[in-house]
């Protein structure tokens, strides 16, 4: 029976969630970079706020998601989401479905048996992308990886 490989690196894409899922920091740092550039890109005077899971309270996110005095847009980073508060589970489970125009949130999860699962099962039915970022295991998807990588490379320049 044929070795189970990882499908090829998905290239990260704006929408108002985006689920980094996995163990390996350097695909799951490397996508991070990647959705900050890309919402730079959109709005160069964006505002930045980097949320803690775990000292999470309630309405925490209504505050800041609500519509902004000056128009900028936000970028909501939470990288500890095993770490998640109940009150920051209850209030991204309701923030699915009807996300801010002017909000990008970009989550951060190890996957496996970390708290949260019934978290990132709704945020990937709700059809927000869940970019992989599973440790790469074998040579063959290490080489699949760097080819991937390359080709990537190329479309930049």
């Amino acid at each position: 029976m044929a070795a189970k490989t990882q499908a090829a690196p998905v290239l990260p894409r704006l929408a108002p969630v985006v689920l980094i899922k996995g163990s390996e920091s350097l695909l799951a740092d490397r996508a991070l970079s990647e959705l900050r550039r890309l919402a730079h890109e959109v709005d160069p005077s964006l505002e930045r706020t980097d949320l803690p899971a775990g000292s999470y309270q309630a309405g925490q996110l209504d505050v800041l998601t609500s519509p902004s005095l000056f128009g900028e847009s936000r970028m909501i980073i939470i990288s500890d989401l095993e770490n998640m508060t109940d009150a920051l589970a209850t209030d991204l489970q309701a923030y699915l479905s009807q996300p801010a125009a002017d909000v990008w949130i970009f989550l951060r999860h190890p996957g496996g048996n970390a708290r949260g699962k019934k978290l990132l099962d709704a945020i990937a039915k709700a059809g927000f992308p869940v970019i992989p970022a599973e440790p790469l295991k074998n040579d063959r998807d290490k080489l699949d990886f760097v080819r991937s990588d390359v080709r990537n490379a190329h479309r930049k320049n």
